[in-house]
């Protein structure tokens, strides 16, 4: 047994230094491997939750005034009964009866509505707040057109009417 021991003094001081600087610079390398991996993680989760809030406002928006009787950018004394608008102070999206429903929205900067006069489509722009994020989709209005230019953060609209059967 004795053939295989070389050395039996132990290890000398330069030997445990030499093994201690390895095992740093691997412990270091892996520390950082693990850190940039976490902050990847991070980053990519905020960018998902930007988009999946932008998706639910692009939804909201499509449903609420694809088949609208009448938009504008007033309520015209009253005539227009529902509104939009993104609230950047409580970060939420209001819409519905005079803005009563709302969802709430984070990492969303924006919302601008833009429509040409004499225009069937209105556009529309989410804005995040990472990353210079811009969601944008346009709706196609099946029972109106836009009587004014659009380029605003809120929106009326006279939602269609059931016909009388």
């Amino acid at each position: 047994m004795s053939k295989f021991i070389i050395n039996n003094k132990g290890v000398t001081v330069v030997e445990l230094l030499l093994v201690i600087a390895i095992g740093g610079l691997i412990l270091g390398m892996a520390l950082s491997l693990q850190n940039f991996g976490l902050r990847s993680f991070i980053v990519g989760t905020s960018q998902a939750e930007i988009q999946q809030n932008a998706r639910l406002i692009d939804e909201i928006i499509r449903r609420e005034i694809r088949n609208a009787d009448k938009i504008d950018l007033t309520d015209n004394g009253g005539a227009l009964n529902k509104k939009m608008e993104f609230d950047s102070n409580n970060n939420r999206f209001l819409f519905g009866e005079s803005g009563s429903n709302y969802v709430e929205i984070e990492g969303i900067e924006n919302v601008t509505f833009v429509a040409d006069e004499n225009d069937r489509i209105i556009r529309f722009l989410i804005e995040g707040v990472r990353d210079n994020f811009v969601f944008s989709n346009e709706v196609y209005l099946n029972n109106t057109y836009i009587n004014q230019e659009i380029n605003s953060s809120q929106l009326f609209y006279l939602p269609a009417q059931s016909p009388i059967n």
